[in-house]
C-alpha cells in the first residue's frame, strides 16, 4: 500500500496520533478503524523522511522512478517483528506505550508533520501526471481525423467542440448522424429499408417447419421424428417404433445409441451373422436391447454356435426368429440345449434341428417348459418316443397354454376317439382350438361322415379337420357349400 493511502486511512479512522512515520511496506494492513503497524521500541518515533527519495522533476519515465523509490524504501527499512495495535478500545488507551502519543489535531503549526509532507508529495506527483495526460489529450483533440470503414465515415471537428459525426453511404445518397447524442435521424434512416409487408392471404414461400415452441416431454417418437436423425435412421431400417413406446427400457435403448458411430457397428454385426437387409428392422424391433449389449460378448455367442457345427443358414434363422438369443450368456444357452438333449434323449443333430426350428423354445420360460412336459408325459400319457416326436414335429406344444392343450386333447381322445399314436403323427390337432374341432366334428357327424379310422371306408384324416379355412373344409372334406355350414352353426 502506498504512503498516501496510509495517510488517508489514518485520517479517516481519526486516531490520536502525532509525528508518526509509517515505513512503506506491503505488510502494513489497514481496516476501517483499526491500524496494524510495526515498531521495535515502546516509543514510536520518526524513522524516515520519504521526501528524500522523491526526485524534484519527473520525466516520461516517472513510473520507473516511483518503483525505484519503493525499492529503496523497502531495502533501507526492515519491518520489525513486534506488533502494536491502535484501536478505540479503552484498554489500548491505558497502555503506557501509547500515552506519549499526542493528538494529530494539537500539533503545532511550526512543527513539521510528516503526514502532511507525504500528502504534499503525493499531490505534487499527481499534478505532474495530470498535466502530462492533459497535454496528450489536447494534441489529439486539435487534429481532425477521417477514418472510413466500408461505407461509414467518422469525422472529428474542432469547431463543434470535439463533436463526432458518422456518414452512412447508401445507393440513394448519404445519411449523417451525430454520435454526440443518443439518437440520430431515425426517419431518414428507416426510409432506406425497402421492405414490403405480406398481406393476410399471401402464400408463404418460406419453410416454417422449424418455427414453433420447444418440444415438451412425450411418450412417443412422433413428436421428434422430424428433428431427430436417429429416429429417421430407424424408420429407414424398418423398425416398428410404435411397438417400442410401451416399454421405456426399449425406448431408452434406441435413443441412447450414437447413430454415426455405434449403430453402424451393430448393423454390420447382424449382417455378418447372416441377417438379410430387409430383416434388420424386424430384428431390432423384436430385441432392441441388443443395441446396449457388448459387441464382443455377442461375437463370443456366435462363435459358440459355430463351434457346435451350426451352419450359417441356421445361425441366420436363429437370430432372425429369436434375436433375444444374443442377450443370453453362452453358459445359459449351453444349459438349455443340454436339458432338451438329456430330457428327450436327443442326438447332436436333433438338438441343432430343434434349436434351428424353434429358437424361441430354447430361451422360453423354463418353468412353463417343465409344466408342459409334465402335462404331455403324465396327464396325456404319451410315451418317451411319442414325446420325442411331438417335440421335434410340434415344439409349439411347450410354449402354448397348458389348459388349452389339455382341453383339445380331451376332446380328441374322449369324443373323437383318436389314439395317442395318431395324435403324435398328426400333432396339428393338439394345437387347434377346441371350439373349431367341436364345430367341424359335429358337422361331419350330422352329415354321417365322421370316420377317423384309417382302415374304414370314407376315412378322413384328423389333420384335415383341424387345419385350413372354413371354405377349404367345406369344399375338400365335407363336400358341401359354405352356406350350409354357416346355417348349421346358426342352429347350434
Amino acid at each position: 500500500m502506498n504512503f498516501s493511502r496510509c495517510v488517508s486511512l489514518l485520517k479517516f479512522a481519526q486516531h490520536p496520533v502525532s509525528n508518526v512515520n509509517v515505513t512503506q511496506s506491503y505488510r502494513l494492513r489497514f481496516f476501517s478503524k483499526k491500524v496494524l503497524f510495526t515498531s521495535n521500541s515502546p516509543q514510536i518515533k520518526v524513522q524516515s523522511n520519504p521526501d528524500e527519495f522523491l526526485p524534484e522533476d519527473l520525466d516520461d519515465g516517472y513510473e520507473e522512478e516511483v518503483e525505484k523509490v519503493e525499492r529503496q524504501v523497502r531495502k533501507k527499512y526492515v519491518v520489525p517483528k513486534k506488533n502494536f495495535r491502535i484501536d478505540d478500545d479503552p484498554k489500548y488507551q491505558r497502555d503506557p506505550i501509547f500515552n506519549t502519543i499526542t493528538s494529530y489535531d494539537t500539533v503545532a503549526g511550526n512543527e513539521k508533520n510528516h503526514f502532511q509532507a507525504s500528502r504534499e508529495r503525493e499531490e505534487r506527483l499527481y499534478n505532474i501526471l495530470e498535466s502530462q495526460r492533459n497535454q496528450t489529450e489536447s494534441k489529439n483533440s486539435l487534429s481532425t481525423e477521417e477514418t472510413s470503414e466500408n461505407d461509414i465515415t467518422v469525422t472529428e471537428s474542432e469547431d463543434s467542440g470535439f463533436q463526432r459525426s458518422k456518414t452512412l453511404e447508401t445507393v440513394d445518397g448519404k445519411i449523417s448522424f451525430d454520435l454526440g447524442v443518443d439518437e440520430f435521424h431515425k426517419g431518414e434512416f428507416l426510409k432506406e429499408f425497402k421492405m414490403s409487408l405480406p398481406k393476410p392471404l399471401d402464400e408463404c414461400q418460406e419453410d416454417l417447419s422449424s418455427v414453433g415452441l420447444n418440444l415438451a416431454p412425450t411418450f412417443n417418437f412422433a413428436a421428434y421424428a422430424d428433428h431427430s436423425e436417429l429416429i429417421q435412421q430407424y424408420v429407414h431400417l424398418g423398425v416398428d417404433l410404435h411397438k417400442m413406446e410401451k416399454n421405456q427400457d426399449h425406448m431408452r435403448a434406441l435413443l441412447t445409441v450414437d447413430y454415426k458411430k455405434e449403430l453402424p457397428m451393430y448393423i454390420q454385426f447382424l449382417h455378418d451373422c447372416g441377417v438379410p437387409a430387409d430383416k434388420l428392422g424386424e430384428v431390432i424391433t423384436k430385441a432392441p436391447l441388443i443395441l446396449t449389449e457388448d459387441l464382443d460378448d455377442m461375437k463370443v455367442r456366435m462363435r459358440y454356435l459355430v463351434a457346435h457345427d451350426f451352419n450359417k443358414d441356421s445361425i441366420a434363422r436363429i437370430i432372425t426368429k429369436n434375436p433375444g438369443w444374443l442377450l443370453w450368456a453362452t453358459k445359459k444357452i449351453d444349459e438349455r440345449l443340454g436339458h432338451f438333449q438329456n430330457e428327450f434323449k436327443l442326438a447332436s443333430a436333433e438338438v441343432r434341428y430343434l434349436a434351428t426350428k424353434a429358437p424361441k423354445l430354447i430361451t422360453f420360460n423354463f418353468k412353463h417348459i417343465h409344466e408342459n412336459t409334465f402335462a404331455v408325459r403324465e396327464q396325456m400319457g404319451f410315451n418317451k418316443a411319442e414325446q420325442k416326436v411331438l417335440l421335434l414335429v410340434k415344439p409349439q406344444l411347450w410354449t402354448l397354454s397348458r389348459k388349452k392343450i389339455m382341453d383339445s386333447f380331451h376332446y380328441l381322445h374322449n369324443t373323437m376317439k383318436l389314439s395317442h399314436i395318431m395324435m403324435a403323427t398328426q400333432s396339428d390337432v393338439l394345437i387347434t382350438r377346441k371350439v373349431r374341432l367341436q364345430n367341424r366334428h359335429e358337422f361331419l357327424v350330422e352329415l354321417k361322415k365322421a370316420q377317423y379310422d384309417p382302415k374304414s371306408q370314407g376315412y378322413i384324416a384328423p389333420r384335415r379337420v383341424a387345419v385350413g379355412s372354413d371354405e377349404e373344409f367345406c369344399s375338400e372334406v365335407a363336400k358341401v357349400s359354405i352356406d350350409t355350414y354357416n346355417l348349421f352353426l346358426k342352429t347350434r
